[in-house]
């Protein structure tokens, strides 16, 4: 009974930092002496019992049911940002915990999944695919495992949420947010803070929003300070085994769902295939991928942005590509909100090239980590675009320069329709830009009058 009371105070403070108002507090049930049951404050008697009091909420507001129902549309870009930021407030003030995590973690989950996954032979039939799975994911933490330990002395390894997933994110007051946390078990949620987001990330992978993970996790970073981005760029050489190690977890927890007796043959029958997908998905993750720069230059109103988006989860290792758009670093750089208009201080030549410098050092920072990158500016001077050529031809790795181009009709009538845009390009900017001259453009032009469809299919023709 005590144990009960103290892991329903822990549920409560621990899902107060992402649903105060949905977590409210801790109740007990007692028995008095004619045996009546009654709430506490309500009756006299004996503690029988301790409850989790909480506000109801409308269960079909949940992610995964609205996803489900509806569709992709309902993860909007709005959303997924306001997720970022929320997931990125939880992760900054969760409490450190660095006698947790680390390679020795890593290294057990990853033995942990392989006796878990040989308890189902009939699920996974080939243990040599499951061997040959442990030996890479071994072969990975074993690689990684420095940087496994740095991030934990850096206080990365934080008592997380720990179950992230959209079965645990409810609309609440149209706002995306966390509930039922790990409470029960210090193993499960004092972990690295990506490995937490990484099981989101999974999840929304293996329901085939790849895009919507990719958007989810550049707008995460984008969230961080100078400090914490850096590090967490440099971090996602741990992603591919964050992510097929949530995905092994999720193969066998579904596997053991087949012992429900009371399950119709159909129902096994998705289960065992949905342990198939999982499992796939873990294989599919930890493979390695090779990075790569691409760089989306062009006027004010050409669309670098939306191709940066659409191009990112088709290139490097999943969920996609960092964007690294020079628009946020700008307000980044100066401390500012990123949709609040700067004024034309902001917009010197001298703050413009610690822009491009500072693109170019996150980019180096995530090639190094084996990820890819899309560097999105104008690359209005010849000297902007060769820096960027020559990053790629430094660290060794494939590049390809896109420049799009369109009427300058079709350029004003694009930024004037912008809302909620980092960007604060108008009209008059783009009289502006359309007097430079951007000298000769090496890089493959693109007619961004076309359709996004067309553009898409053109750009990834040549990445």
């Amino acid at each position: 009974l005590e144990k009960r009371r103290i892991d329903s105070e822990r549920e409560i403070r621990l899902n107060k930092r992402t649903a105060p108002e949905t977590y409210l507090h801790v109740a007990a049930v007692t028995r008095d002496a004619a045996g009546r049951l009654s709430l506490q404050g309500e009756g006299e008697g004996d503690v029988v019992e301790w409850l989790v009091v909480m506000r109801r909420f409308d269960t079909d507001l949940i992610l995964d049911a609205l996803t489900e129902r509806q569709g992709a549309q309902v993860l909007t870009p709005v959303l997924l940002s306001d997720l970022a930021r929320h997931i990125a407030a939880l992760h900054d003030s969760a409490d450190p915990t660095p006698d947790k995590g680390g390679g020795t973690a890593m290294r057990t989950i990853v033995l942990s999944n392989d006796d878990h996954l040989r308890m189902f032979p009939q699920v996974f039939s080939d243990p040599k695919a499951i061997a040959n799975f442990t030996s890479q994911s071994l072969r990975f933490v074993y690689q990684t495992s420095p940087l496994l330990e740095a991030r934990r002395t850096a206080g990365f390894v934080r008592f997380c949420h720990g179950d992230m997933h959209l079965g645990n994110i409810v609309l609440l007051d149209n706002k995306p947010t966390l509930f039922d946390c790990i409470e029960f078990s210090d193993a499960f949620a004092a972990i690295d803070v990506l490995y937490d987001l990484a099981f989101l990330l999974m999840d929304l992978i293996d329901r085939g929003l790849v895009a919507d993970a990719h958007r989810l996790l550049n707008a995460y970073l984008m969230a961080m300070t100078w400090s914490d981005l850096e590090e967490h760029i440099q971090g996602l050489a741990l992603l591919p085994l964050f992510l097929s190690c949530r995905a092994a977890v999720r193969a066998h927890v579904t596997a053991r769902m087949l012992y429900n007796q009371t399950l119709s043959e159909g129902a096994k029958g998705r289960l065992t295939e949905q342990a198939h997908q999982y499992f796939d998905l873990a294989q599919a993750m930890i493979l390695p991928t090779a990075p790569q720069i691409v760089a989306i230059g062009g006027l004010s109103g050409t669309g670098k942005s939306t191709l940066a988006f659409r191009l990112a989860p088709h290139i490097g290792p999943l969920p996609g590509a960092v964007i690294l758009r020079s628009d946020e670093i700008r307000k980044k750089i100066l401390g500012s909100d990123p949709l609040t208009p700067l004024s034309e201080d902001a917009y010197t030549p001298e703050v413009t090239a610690q822009v491009y410098a500072k693109q170019l050092d996150l980019a180096t920072l995530a090639i190094r980590a084996g990820h890819a990158v899309i560097l999105d500016a104008v690359f209005a001077r010849k000297e902007e675009r060769l820096a960027a050529s020559q990053c790629a031809k430094t660290l060794r790795v494939p590049f390809q320069g896109l420049w799009l181009d369109a009427p300058i009709e079709t350029l004003k009538d694009r930024v004037t329709s912008r809302t909620g845009d980092v960007s604060d390009a108008d009209a008059a900017v783009v009289d502006l830009q359309s007097t430079y001259d951007v000298g000769t453009i090496t890089w493959s032009v693109l007619d961004a009058s076309r359709s996004l469809d067309s553009l898409e299919k053109a750009a990834l023709a040549l990445c």
